[in-house]
This record gives C-alpha cells, structure tokens and sequence, in this order.
C-alpha cells in the first residue's frame, strides 16, 4: 500500500493564494499524474483520491514498492514543480484482510516521516513504515505529551517548559 500527498497543502494554498477551485484542481492534478505514472511501472493496482491526497494499492506481482514510489514522485515533480508531494509506504499485504493494516501503515508513515525527515531529493520523500522504527514510536509519544506540556490557554506553567524543550520539533 502507498499513500501519497502534498505536504502542508493549506500552507502551499496560502502561498500561492489560491482559492477552493484552484485547490481541488491541485488535487485532481494530483490524482492524474499519479494514476497515469504508476500504469508506466506497474498495471495491477487501484488508484483511489482521497481528501488529502491519493491512495494507491498495488496488485501482485510487486517487486519493488521503492521504485514505484520514486517513478511516481519523478512525475509528480515534473508536472507540479515544486509541490512537496510525499509518499508512505505500508507493510505488504498478503491477503485483502491485511488491506487495512497496511493503510494505516502508510498514512502513519507519511505523518511521521514528514514532520521528522528533511525531503532532500526523491528518497527523502519516501517514508516506509519500516524503515521508521522507534521514530514512529517517539513521534506518537510526542503528539500524546502535546496537550499536556502546551495546552490551550496562557498561564500554564507547562507551557515555557513545552518552549524550551520543544518535544514535538526535536523528536
């Protein structure tokens, strides 16, 4: 299972000034080119936009989910220019059961590796579940202390603590 999206895409809407319209035709922009380079390197799959960016399951026989990954974000890169398009990549699944296991896999994936991991080049795009191992765990750790070491409102003595210690950032 691979999972692709733009990072910070109400951030790149902002910057760019871009209105409702513009944005969803970003995203089905988006949807396009993935569906159309993914068939390049691999037939058997399922393209499927999502709110935040594009799923993509592939079929058997999957011989290097990496490659994949890396032809679509060659594309992505040259038909959106500079749009931060990540990919995540979930565990293979061996039956349909485990679908939804690796799903959940690649989103998280993605979330982590895009907050953790500087994008330099296609490779440091491409976030596999895998690959992450206990910075995934960190990652979750942070975002559950998150409330507790800056929550709403001034006043809370957490707060400069949250400051000075920057949990969520140098994770």
């Amino acid at each position: 299972m691979l999972v692709f999206d733009v990072a910070d895409l109400e951030g790149v809407a902002r910057k760019g000034k871009l209105d409702d319209l513009q944005v969803q035709y970003l995203k089905t922009l988006l949807y396009e080119t993935i569906n159309g380079a993914v068939q390049d390197v691999h037939r058997n799959c399922i393209c499927i936009p999502r709110s935040d960016g594009v799923l993509l399951l592939l079929g058997s026989p999957v011989e290097d989910r990496k490659m994949v990954a890396k032809h679509v974000l060659r594309r992505c890169r040259e038909r959106l220019k500079k749009l931060p398009v990540h990919a995540g990549l979930g565990e293979p699944c061996e039956s349909t059961e485990e679908i939804i296991r690796s799903c959940r896999e690649a989103d998280s994936a993605l979330r982590v590796g895009q907050r953790l991991r500087t994008a330099r080049g296609v490779d440091g795009r491409i976030h596999s579940f895998a690959a992450l191992g206990v910075q995934r765990m960190l990652f979750a750790l942070s975002q559950a202390l998150k409330p507790i070491l800056a929550p709403e409102g001034a006043g809370c003595m957490f707060g400069s603590l949250y400051e000075r210690t920057n949990v969520a950032g140098n994770l």
